[in-house]
């Protein structure tokens, strides 16, 4: 929820602090830096000239085109990044091996598919695997999606692309 910037802080003082101490801790704290030492931290939708590390509440700030919900959520705002600064490809590493017709289910993830395809799936009940968002974000941007582990061969992914 967003407050209007007349009432901002008369009614939302603790969301107004909290997002202000987040996005000035994630800017100097660089508990980051260890993991990723050659990195960029970017704060605006820029290509970034190696590895980037996006913080995505300032980058994203004020983006009408983008709906304020839980709908979109990290895999979303990688795709709509990937369009942002030329990007033809997002890869989402996720903690299985890309999108499921349903769920649980013992199998193999589906090879490709296009976002309305997924969209319908997930109207269904089923691709699980990415929020519900990502299908016109690929729509919207042309921006294809992988979906795969980390360290996983490429035989082994989801491929969502426009359509």
């Amino acid at each position: 929820m967003r407050c209007a910037p007349s009432t901002r802080r008369r009614v939302c003082p603790t969301i107004s602090r909290t997002r202000w101490r987040y996005e000035r801790w994630i800017s100097s704290a660089c508990w980051w830096q260890p993991l990723l030492p050659r990195a960029q931290l970017l704060t605006r939708l820029v290509a970034p000239r190696a590895l980037g590390v996006l913080v995505a509440a300032p980058a994203f700030a004020g983006r009408a085109d983008i709906p304020e919900s839980w709908t979109v959520t990290s895999d979303s705002l990688a795709v709509l990044a990937a369009a942002a600064i030329g990007g033809e490809e997002a890869v989402l590493l996720k903690p299985v091996a890309g999108v499921v017709p349903r769920w649980p289910s013992d199998d193999p993830p589906l090879a490709e598919m296009t976002a309305d395809e997924l969209q319908a799936l997930q109207d269904a009940g089923g691709g699980l695997a990415v929020d519900p968002y990502p299908a016109e974000a690929v729509r919207r941007t042309g921006v294809a999606v992988v979906v795969r582990t980390p360290g996983a061969s490429r035989t082994v992914e989801t491929r969502i692309v426009p359509g």
